[in-house]
């Protein structure tokens, strides 16, 4: 008597596709199966993508304002001490580029990490010592720019209508 249960041969046999009459069976995926699974993991890569590019854009913007703050903060507690805003000996005087020496020893982010009002300079994250601009005018008042990935107004700005040239569509003011 023959016994009828199950064998690991058996299940081996059919695992691999072989028949009780020792002929191969087709089995696995057909091409279009295959392109149809490609096809959908690649959409799904590109739709990570996309958002991760959205929330690296959002995260750089973030940190342009959180600098500028630091900055302007900075300026406030240079402006208590000198009565300016311009910081002196740093820059072009007050009006520029915030991280750019010109013909100064120091940038005017450079000479508030030296004085001690910042604990580091502030630097854009794709433009470097090209990315933040200052305006300082007549030393009352001054106007902190950025170029923000994302669309922004110039609202309460108090030199909101100076052209910088340079495509900065975000300012702080005081």
């Amino acid at each position: 008597m023959k016994n009828k249960g199950f064998t690991p041969l058996e299940f081996f046999k059919n695992f691999i596709g072989v028949k009780k009459n020792n002929q191969k069976t087709l089995t696995g995926f057909t091409l279009i199966e295959l392109l149809v699974v490609i096809a959908i993991i690649g959409l799904l890569a590109t739709i990570v993508m996309v958002s991760l590019n959205s929330a690296r854009a959002k995260a750089r913007d973030a940190k342009r304002v959180g600098d500028l703050k630091s900055v302007m903060l900075a300026l406030s507690m240079y402006y208590d001490t000198y009565g300016t805003f311009c910081v002196q000996n740093a820059g072009s005087g007050g009006n520029g580029w915030l991280n750019y020496q010109y013909s100064s020893s120091y940038s005017v982010s450079r000479q508030l990490v030296n004085m001690g009002f910042m604990n580091s300079e502030a630097l854009d994250p794709t433009q470097g010592d090209r990315g933040y601009m200052i305006i300082c005018g007549d030393g009352q008042h001054v106007t902190l720019w950025a170029t923000l990935e994302r669309s922004s107004t110039l609202d309460n700005c108090y030199y909101s209508d100076y052209d910088t040239g340079y495509g900065k569509n975000y300012c702080i003011s005081q």
